[in-house]
Protein backbone atom coordinates (compact mmCIF):
# COMPACT_ATOMS: atom_id res chain seq x y z
CA UNK A 1 0.00 0.00 0.00
CA UNK A 2 2.54 2.52 0.67
CA UNK A 3 4.53 1.68 -2.31
CA UNK A 4 0.94 2.83 -4.10
CA UNK A 5 0.68 5.97 -2.32
CA UNK A 6 4.42 6.36 -3.25
CA UNK A 7 3.80 6.47 -6.99
CA UNK A 8 0.48 8.28 -6.34
CA UNK A 9 2.11 11.33 -4.20
CA UNK A 10 5.87 11.13 -4.97
CA UNK A 11 8.12 10.34 -1.66
CA UNK A 12 8.29 14.34 -1.50
CA UNK A 13 4.43 14.35 -0.14
CA UNK A 14 4.90 11.52 2.39
CA UNK A 15 7.68 13.10 3.35
CA UNK A 16 6.95 16.76 3.98
CA UNK A 17 4.50 16.27 7.02
CA UNK A 18 5.84 14.89 10.42
CA UNK A 19 3.97 12.73 12.91
CA UNK A 20 4.52 13.75 16.45
CA UNK A 21 3.18 10.86 19.48
CA UNK A 22 3.62 8.70 22.25
CA UNK A 23 4.10 4.73 22.31
CA UNK A 24 4.55 3.11 25.42
CA UNK A 25 5.38 6.10 27.09
CA UNK A 26 8.28 7.18 24.36
CA UNK A 27 7.73 10.21 22.06
CA UNK A 28 8.20 9.57 18.76
CA UNK A 29 8.24 11.95 15.16
CA UNK A 30 8.02 9.63 12.04
CA UNK A 31 7.15 11.14 8.78
CA UNK A 32 4.07 10.67 7.27
CA UNK A 33 5.29 7.80 4.78
CA UNK A 34 6.32 5.64 7.26
CA UNK A 35 3.99 5.44 9.67
CA UNK A 36 1.21 3.47 7.88
CA UNK A 37 1.24 0.65 10.50
CA UNK A 38 0.86 2.64 13.63
CA UNK A 39 -2.16 1.50 15.40
CA UNK A 40 -3.06 5.74 16.40
CA UNK A 41 -6.51 4.48 17.99
CA UNK A 42 -3.98 2.26 20.31
CA UNK A 43 -1.30 5.17 21.16
CA UNK A 44 -1.64 7.32 24.46
CA UNK A 45 -2.86 10.97 23.89
CA UNK A 46 -0.24 13.22 23.75
CA UNK A 47 -1.76 15.56 26.10
CA UNK A 48 -5.23 15.04 28.70
CA UNK A 49 -8.71 15.66 27.35
CA UNK A 50 -10.43 18.61 28.48
CA UNK A 51 -13.56 17.43 30.44
CA UNK A 52 -14.26 20.76 32.15
CA UNK A 53 -18.04 22.23 32.12
CA UNK A 54 -19.26 24.82 30.43
CA UNK A 55 -15.90 24.54 28.08
CA UNK A 56 -16.50 25.09 23.88
CA UNK A 57 -16.10 21.75 22.71
CA UNK A 58 -17.95 18.11 23.22
CA UNK A 59 -15.28 15.79 24.63
CA UNK A 60 -16.36 12.40 25.52
CA UNK A 61 -15.56 8.66 24.27
CA UNK A 62 -16.86 6.34 21.85
CA UNK A 63 -16.91 2.87 20.86
CA UNK A 64 -15.01 2.12 18.04
CA UNK A 65 -15.90 -1.54 16.21
CA UNK A 66 -12.76 -1.64 14.19
CA UNK A 67 -10.37 -0.50 17.30
CA UNK A 68 -12.94 -3.00 19.57
CA UNK A 69 -12.42 -0.56 22.03
CA UNK A 70 -13.22 3.17 23.29
CA UNK A 71 -11.59 5.94 21.72
CA UNK A 72 -11.23 9.53 23.40
CA UNK A 73 -12.37 12.76 21.25
CA UNK A 74 -11.79 16.15 22.21
CA UNK A 75 -14.33 17.74 20.34
CA UNK A 76 -16.73 16.42 17.31
CA UNK A 77 -14.81 19.12 15.04
CA UNK A 78 -12.03 17.27 14.99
Amino acid sequence: MVEALSRAYGDEALAAFELDFLSGGERRRLPLGASWQVSFEAVEPVRPFRWDKDTPGFAGWYYSVTARDHVGYESWLE
